[in-house]
């Protein structure tokens, strides 16, 4: 997998989950609970980007 063919898809999704979050809050929906599970898949791929690069660091050493 390439860096492009990650960072493609993982952008789209964190674009899409933004704005469905300012979208249920304008529909009236309570920030903290709208905004914790969207808080999480932001940071979903981050976090397995960042186990891989950790992973990637260990085998060149």
């Amino acid at each position: 997998m390439t860096l492009q063919t990650y960072k493609t898809p993982k952008a789209l999704v964190q674009l899409s989950a933004t704005a469905l979050a300012f979208s249920v809050v304008s529909q009236g929906g309570d920030p903290l609970t709208t905004f914790a599970p969207f808080t999480a898949i932001l940071i979903g791929p981050e976090a397995v980007e960042t186990i891989i690069a950790t992973d990637a660091g260990d085998e060149t050493e």
